[in-house]
């Protein structure tokens, strides 16, 4: 950690929670220390973000009063003049690109090719280094005047049991030490053979992706022999099929038996490029592998699509990825509110710190909740005060 390079970032025209986003950004890089300046006296680079009440005014006051110090123009609307330009929505993978243009002294937008090219989105530098995502800048809407809402829509949230349908039927399959056949309608559709870990499809994708979304869907599991002539065709793995199967049952769902609020981090990356494509999977594996961070944090700071976000959470969820933080590990009384299936109804469930606490899932009825922490043995009111009172005594002599 000694030896990581350290750069002070002074905010300009940023509110207190704008102010923990990049916080929270900047403890995600592992590359370099960034931290925020208190002060310009600190500071590496100024980042100005001129979207509120006088925000041009405070451009042109920090490029008097701060002229040593490299800048950055931060704004939903393109700037008229050669900067470092941040634009907004804000992220991740467009953030840091631009703060190290800035520290080298180049820019990053030129108004002069304006009129040529159209938007400027598609000539950011950094676009290059961001190729490998499937949404970068140059996939955003046109730009308004007013910022994109991201408020998790708690009230569009619906659940689902991914212990129900095909997909609960294959995670209990994959855990078996036999070779069984999942049958519908008395037709095999898929063979799994545990000695090997892969998985034969016996029906079209088309087909597996209804009965995915049958909730209702009546499936049996046989158990069958070696069968050596059809294991010679299973080649898929898997955790490719839990995936997938995950992706076509959850349909921008959450899984029951994951809190809305708890914070959740990955054990590793998955291996996105094996696997049914996810939009944004890239940038939202390589933001959950740094420290635990609750959906609607994740949705404020990514700007993903609410239905990518649930699916990559439900394909994370069944193939074992998803670490579970305790919400009241931190020490503090939280809120936590949650969705109750596809009534839109929701429920407010509350949970005082405890590090002993434990909490557990209910599936009954699609419903999730958290249950209550442990509670502490009772202990009479006096006794704190007693306690201190004999050790004053012993320290006081009397």
């Amino acid at each position: 950690m000694s030896n990581m390079p350290s750069v002070k970032v002074m905010l300009l025209g940023v509110d207190a929670r704008k102010s923990a986003i990049f916080s929270m950004a900047f403890k995600m890089h592992s590359a370099t220390n960034y931290q925020l300046a208190e002060s310009n006296t600190q500071a590496d680079v100024l980042v100005v973000d001129v979207d509120g009440m006088g925000g041009e005014e405070l451009w042109e006051k920090a490029c008097a009063q701060y002229a040593g110090i490299p800048k950055v123009y931060s704004s939903i609307m393109e700037p008229k003049f050669d900067v470092a330009y941040l634009p907004k929505p804000i992220k991740i993978e467009t953030l840091f690109p631009v703060l190290r243009a800035a520290l080298s002294g180049l820019v990053t937008f030129k108004a002069t090719e304006g009129g040529e090219q159209g938007s400027g989105r598609d000539r950011l530098s950094f676009k290059q280094q961001a190729k490998d995502y499937k949404n970068t800048l140059s996939d955003e809407p046109v730009a308004t005047m007013a910022p994109r809402d991201v408020r998790f829509p708690v009230e569009q949230l619906q659940l689902f049991d991914a212990h129900q349908g095909l997909l609960g039927t294959l995670r209990q399959a994959a855990k078996q030490a036999e070779n069984v056949a999942l049958i519908v309608e008395n037709k095999p559709i898929l063979m799994y053979f545990a000695d090997i870990e892969r998985v034969l499809l016996a029906v079209a994708p088309s087909r597996l992706e209804q009965i995915c979304q049958d909730a209702n869907i009546v499936i049996q599991v046989k158990k069958i022999g070696d069968h050596p002539e059809w294991k010679q065709h299973a080649k898929a793995q898997m955790d490719s099929c839990l995936w997938q199967f995950a992706i076509w049952t959850s349909q921008g769902r959450l899984p029951n038996d994951l809190n809305v609020n708890q914070p959740i981090s990955l054990h590793s990356w998955p291996n996105i490029t094996r696997l049914a494509y996810i939009p944004d999977a890239m940038r939202l594996s390589a933001f959950l592998t740094k420290s635990p961070v609750s959906l609607p944090m994740t949705y404020k700071m990514i700007r993903v699509e609410l239905t990518d976000l649930l699916n990559f959470i439900s394909a994370c969820h069944v193939t074992n990825l998803i670490r579970m933080t305790s919400a009241t590990s931190a020490g503090v009384t939280a809120s936590a509110t949650v969705g109750l299936g596809s009534q839109g109804q929701q429920q407010t469930v509350h949970t005082t710190a405890n590090h002993s606490a434990s909490q557990q899932v209910s599936e009954n009825e699609n419903q999730v909740t958290q249950a209550a922490p442990v509670a502490s043995p009772a202990r009479p009111k006096q006794q704190p005060s007693s306690m201190l009172q004999r050790l004053l005594k012993k320290l006081t002599g009397k």
